[in-house]
Parts: C-alpha cells; sequence; structure tokens
C-alpha cells in the first residue's frame, strides 16, 4: 500500500510572516482596482538609498520617498531579488527568507509617539490662521497622528488582507525597511501614473463626508474649490518650467474615497515630453500643496517646527517603478505605521483663511477612519475576514485565469 503524503502549499501570507518575523525587507501592494497582488522581497543586499532622483528611469523597483525630502530620513527603492505574482510560493524561497537578512544593517528611527490632543490641535490651526491673515501663506496642512496600543498580538498579514478587501478602489501596500519599521495603507490618490505612452499627474484637493448624495450633484463651498485649484496651478506652473504646456485637463469632478469625497483634476501629457527628466520633475513638484502648503519652502519649514510629531513617510510618496513597464506612484495617503507596541495612524487637514477648527478636527477623524476601522474589525472578527479572504482570493485567480 502506498502512502501519499500531501505537500503543504504555501501562500503570500507566509512570505510575509517569515519576512516580518526576520525583518526582511519586502513591499506587497494591490493597484487600483486590481485584485492582482504583487510582492517584491530584497533579502541579499538594504535597499539602496536615493540621493536624488535624476537617473530614475533607469532604476526597477519600489521607490519610498519622505514628506520632507530634504530632511533627515531618505528616501530608499527596493530593488527585489524575488517578484511574486502567484497565489503560491516555494517552500525553497521560504527557506532562503529564514536564513536571510536580519543581520542587515539598517537605518534606525526612534518609537516614541504620541497622540495629538484636540486642543493642541485647535491651536495650531488658530497659529496657521494668523500667519495667513499676516499674508505669509495661502494654505498650510496640518497633520495629527492616533496612537492605538495593541491590546493583544497583531496579524500584520491578516491587516493587509483586511485593506485589500474593504477598499478596492485604493492603492493598498504594506512595506517594510529594517529601521524604518513596518506601514500599510489605502492610498485614495495618485502622484504620477506613467504606462509608456502617457503620464498622467492628479491633483486631489478639498474634503467632505461621502452622504447619500449622488457625486454628481455634491455641492463644493468656496474653501475646497480654492484648495483644489491652488494644486492644480502648482502642478502647471511646475510644468511650464519645464518647458511643458501641451497637456490636457481633466476636472475638477468629486471622487469617492471611502467614507469621504475629494475634488479631483487630472493633468495628461504624452510620456515623450518627461522622458529622460521625470526625476527632476518630482523632485521640484514634490510635496504638493495637497500635503504641505503654499508656498511650498516656507509651508514645509512651519510644519516642521508646528507640529509636535515626524510625519516620516506620511505624505510622502511611493509605488512601483518600471515594473512591467509601467511607474504607479501615490501619495501615502489613509496609512499607518505599526510598532511593537501600538498603531500610529495619520490624517491631516488644508488650513486656509476660510477654515473652522472645529470642522478640520472632525475632517480628520473621517479620515483616521480608515484605518481604524480595519484594526477595529479584524481584531473583533478574524473569523470574517477570513471568510472573505478566501472569496477574494478566489475571485484574485479566476480573474487571472481570465486575463
Amino acid at each position: 500500500m502506498i502512502n501519499l503524503l500531501k505537500k503543504k502549499i504555501f501562500n503570500i501570507n507566509d512570505v510575509l510572516k517569515i519576512c516580518l518575523e526576520q525583518n526582511v525587507p519586502f513591499v506587497s501592494y494591490c493597484l487600483p482596482n486590481n485584485h492582482a497582488l504583487t510582492t517584491l522581497v530584497q533579502y541579499k543586499t538594504f535597499p539602496r538609498v536615493i540621493r536624488n532622483f535624476s537617473d530614475v528611469h533607469e532604476w526597477k523597483g519600489f521607490v519610498i520617498a519622505p514628506f520632507d525630502m530634504k530632511g533627515e530620513l531618505p528616501a530608499f527603492i527596493l530593488e527585489p531579488d524575488e517578484i511574486i505574482t502567484s497565489g503560491h510560493v516555494s517552500e525553497e524561497l521560504l527557506r532562503r527568507l529564514k536564513n536571510s537578512a536580519s543581520s542587515l544593517a539598517s537605518f534606525k528611527v526612534t518609537e516614541i509617539y504620541y497622540s495629538t490632543e484636540k486642543d493642541d490641535f485647535m491651536h495650531q490651526v488658530f497659529s496657521i490662521k494668523k500667519k495667513i491673515d499676516k499674508g505669509l501663506y495661502t494654505k498650510v496642512v496640518l497633520s495629527r497622528i492616533m496612537v492605538e496600543p495593541h491590546v493583544k498580538h497583531i496579524d500584520l498579514a491578516l491587516v493587509f488582507e483586511a485593506i485589500r478587501i474593504k477598499y478596492p478602489s485604493a492603492f493598498r501596500y504594506i512595506f517594510n525597511i529594517p529601521g524604518i519599521g513596518c506601514w500599510m495603507g489605502a492610498s485614495p490618490e495618485p502622484f504620477i501614473l506613467d504606462n509608456e505612452n502617457s503620464i498622467e499627474i492628479t491633483a486631489l484637493a478639498g474634503t467632505q463626508k461621502l452622504n447619500d448624495v449622488p457625486l454628481q450633484d455634491l455641492k463644493w463651498n468656496a474653501k475646497e474649490l480654492t484648495e483644489q485649484q491652488y494644486v492644480t496651478q502648482y502642478i502647471a506652473d511646475t510644468l511650464h518650467k519645464f518647458n511643458i504646456s501641451n497637456y490636457t485637463l481633466k476636472g475638477p469632478f468629486s471622487y469617492a474615497a471611502s467614507n469621504v469625497v475629494h475634488l479631483k483634476s487630472v493633468l495628461q501629457l504624452n510620456s515623450e515630453s518627461l522622458k529622460y527628466n521625470l526625476g527632476e520633475f518630482i523632485e521640484e513638484l514634490y510635496p504638493l500643496p495637497s500635503v504641505a502648503g503654499t508656498p511650498k519652502i516656507k509651508a514645509i519649514s512651519f510644519i516642521n517646527e508646528l507640529e509636535q510629531h515626524n510625519r516620516e513617510y506620511y505624505t510622502g510618496f511611493l509605488g512601483p517603478m518600471n515594473i512591467d513597464y509601467q511607474t504607479n506612484l501615490f501619495v501615502n495617503l489613509r496609512c499607518m505605521k505599526l510598532t511593537s507596541a501600538a498603531s500610529v495612524l495619520y490624517a491631516g487637514a488644508g488650513i486656509t483663511k476660510d477654515s473652522d477648527a472645529e470642522l478640520e478636527w472632525e475632517e480628520t477623524n473621517q479620515k483616521l477612519h480608515a484605518m481604524q476601522s480595519v484594526l477595529s474589525e479584524t481584531s473583533m472578527n478574524r473569523a470574517y475576514f477570513f471568510k472573505n479572504t478566501n472569496a477574494y482570493e478566489q475571485n484574485n485567480m479566476q480573474s487571472r485565469k481570465l486575463s
């Protein structure tokens, strides 16, 4: 009688768990409105620190840039030793990961975080408005953090699966870099999308709560319309600095993102326009007024002075570069950093002369809800997400067969 031993099947969650245990650099992501999961693992060397973006057209990997690229924290590119696009992974790969990279040199970020108090936030809004009244700024984006202590062991792979299921129209990701830490999120905001033929640059600003009103019937007040126009005009002005005037503008239009709605415009141009100077364009353009303010350099300096936390990679940008002949960069919003003891959630609001401090606080609450709800639902009902994950993966495999 022959004994048939059933071979154990390993999936991407096994990869994520080992990478997190061994502190191996990796990223796993889904593009918006796409079930396909791509995972990049770099276990032989440490991700390369980016000093400038001039040769960006030659890179292949996943870029992670901080909010303030002239500050202490560097940008990185994760250059993969393995690219995983299938549902199943080999036992040999898991064995290599278990024996790798825990001793890699790393960049160290001190992990001390405190939730932003409402009184502090309100005072900061008033301080910004005083500066605006004096003509020093037209807009400053103020952020806050919420620290959610871990009451028990948190399964990060499971939390990421929950994000993938809950926010299918967002850019969903989880990454880990030794010293920088583990981040995950579901960004609603594309930054630059380059598919070899055309480049799309997104201007996203203005926020209101998503209610039962159809998107085309939503009304926007002057403050929100002005915020959005700042961003659109800033992108247009930057294109003109690169002698680019041949582009099309779509918008602004209402754009739903989780439980809120934004105003969105898209500027589209031929890829040849920025073929060899895309990196210089990115450095000139970022950060956008939607995450910093205007005038940009002064606003960044004021933010670093005013906020009691370091944004680190919140409101930076990230995404795959020259993967499958495409570059897809997104603003790092609706995100959180996972430490050993807590989840650190980030949100912000654009402050202008017409801002109401109470309403701005409530706007940040609405934005924090995206990650807060995932953490709450995952811990409360693990069986629910396991059930939905199985259905999700079945749809994912079916879509691969059809494509």
